[in-house]
């Protein structure tokens, strides 16, 4: 539904239109919060996703909080995020992230291990070389239970990465596809 400040000011850009043969520019963007867990095992991660959506332009991530709780492993902790705020063209009163987690998913070793991958995408926009991992505009991190970044100090592609994934026995996996779910605000 369409807020009605945003109605009110169609109806005055119309009228404005008909008297003087002009027509009133006007930019209406609207905040929006959302809260969401994810559960991979016996941990939870609630991310927090506070968004801009511009009528000209796409949506927009200024705000991303990550935290993990694991009751079983005594862990309440914030997680690291990648994403930096940058100014875009379109907006220069608020900064907006470079990188938003976009997709999730919960893997299980062959030893029955459990992870969480988060999935970041660059936010769109000519800015986008200033995006974190520049160069690639998607990459994942992957956390243990406990709240562990897994991927700390790794390249966001290449053989490294594969090499992590050995190690932590989910490399077939990540050969046969990882199934990836998006965040509720992406498809919202």
């Amino acid at each position: 539904m369409e807020p009605l400040n945003s109605k009110i000011l169609i109806c005055l850009s119309s009228v404005f239109s008909l008297l003087f043969g002009a027509e009133l520019v006007y930019s209406y963007e609207q905040s929006y919060s959302f809260n969401e867990a994810i559960k991979c095992s016996n941990a939870k991660v609630f991310i927090q996703t506070t968004y801009k959506k511009y009528p000209e332009f796409d949506t927009q991530c200024t705000k991303q909080t990550l935290k993990i709780v694991n009751g079983k492993k005594k862990v309440f902790k914030f997680l690291p995020y990648d994403g930096k705020l940058i100014t875009k063209h379109f907006d220069a009163d608020e900064k907006v992230l470079d990188a938003y987690v976009s997709q999730w998913a919960c893997l299980k070793s062959k030893s029955g291990a459990h992870f969480i991958l988060l999935w970041y995408d660059c936010s769109w926009g000519d800015e986008a070389d200033y995006c974190v991992g520049s160069g690639n505009n998607q990459w994942e991190r992957i956390f243990s239970l406990d709240g562990r970044d897994l991927t700390a100090g790794y390249p966001k592609k290449g053989p490294l990465l594969d090499t992590l994934y050995r190690k932590l026995d989910i490399y077939e996996i990540s050969e046969k596809g990882i199934k990836l779910k998006p965040l509720k605000w992406i498809s919202d």
